[in-house]
């Protein structure tokens, strides 16, 4: 009995078992294809929502003042051919019609040549004023690095017991007058610092300010001034090396290197030049009087520039004379 018993709740336990499991697999089955039907419909793609600017704000304007124009210009002419039909009891004649058309067209055309020719030369004007307030505005930023860089530059290259020419564009100097770059600089607000480390120090300045006005002022009218100063970034560029060894020399360098490139300076041949030099410490100095030199000229040029620039401008002779 106990063992008939025993098998029958075998059996429901496994007929349990078995309707778990269809119910299982009827769910996963209907889980994988709800996921199916998910990924086979395409996403709908979601327009992004359209930000209103100030361009296409001034783009509805111009499109809105155009038609209104046009309008204007409809109506005023059915007034007109109205006012015409009223006066004379019919349209006109047909040829005086069209000659008037003829002639109109033509005036419109004339006048719109005019207009065009007139509002191209006043953006041309408008442009190169602008370009003239740009340089003249960058210049006025320039001017007091370029006056600090040329003191240091010619208390660099003068040599010691000569009176300094701080102000001198371009200076006639040698080698020989380089030898005492690495002693202290003679401007006041340079104390503690060598003479070689301060021209170092302003030149990165001037050269930044360049670098800026070639980047800011697209020179259509002035390409000359935009050659000058190219011309002072291309020196700097190519002497930089030269420039920071020496320094390097001075800053981080014993007091027997520096003076091993001072008797350097000083026993290589006056006008000498850089196959003359026969170690590199030496060609570096060269380099660096090379580079000196471009600088002067284009500084010689960029100002002679400037100073034409600000002798046409009507708005700074009107602040000179106010002074």
């Amino acid at each position: 009995m106990a063992s008939k018993l025993d098998r029958s709740n075998r059996e429901k336990d496994i007929e349990r078992q078995k309707t778990h499991k269809e119910k299982e697999d009827r769910r996963r089955a209907k889980a994988e294809e709800k996921a199916r039907n998910t990924a086979a419909v395409a996403p709908k793609k979601v327009k992004p929502e359209k930000r209103r600017n100030a361009a296409s704000y001034e783009v509805r304007v111009s499109i809105r003042t155009m038609v209104y124009s046009s309008l204007i210009i409809i109506i005023a002419f059915v007034v007109i051919e109205l006012c015409l039909y009223a006066s004379s009891g019919g349209w006109g004649d047909i040829n005086l019609h069209l000659l008037n058309i003829a002639d109109n067209t033509f005036a419109f055309i004339v006048g719109l040549s005019a207009m065009d020719a007139l509002g191209y030369l006043n953006q041309v004007q408008r442009r190169r004023r602008n370009e003239i307030r740009a340089i003249i505005r960058h210049n006025r930023i320039l001017e007091p690095s370029i006056e600090m860089f040329t003191v240091r530059k010619n208390i660099l290259v003068t040599s010691p017991g000569k009176a300094v020419d701080q102000y001198a564009t371009i200076t006639d100097f040698d080698i020989w007058d380089m030898s005492d770059m690495y002693n202290p600089s003679t401007v006041p607000s340079d104390a503690g610092r060598s003479k070689i480390d301060m021209f170092s120090f302003h030149l990165k300045k001037v050269n930044n300010a360049m670098l800026k006005i070639v980047e800011d002022i697209d020179f259509a009218f002035d390409p000359d001034i935009c050659d000058a100063v190219m011309k002072f970034i291309s020196a700097t560029t190519y002497g930089s090396s030269a420039l920071d060894s020496l320094v390097s020399y001075g800053n981080t360098g014993s007091s027997m290197k520096k003076a091993a490139i001072v008797a350097m300076i000083k026993e290589a041949p006056r006008n000498g030049t850089l196959t003359d030099a026969d170690s590199n410490e030496l060609k570096s100095v060269y380099i660096l009087m090379q580079m000196i030199r471009d600088q002067e000229d284009a500084l010689k040029t960029y100002s002679a520039y400037i100073a034409d620039i600000l002798e046409k401008d009507p708005d700074n002779r009107k602040r000179t004379a106010r002074v």
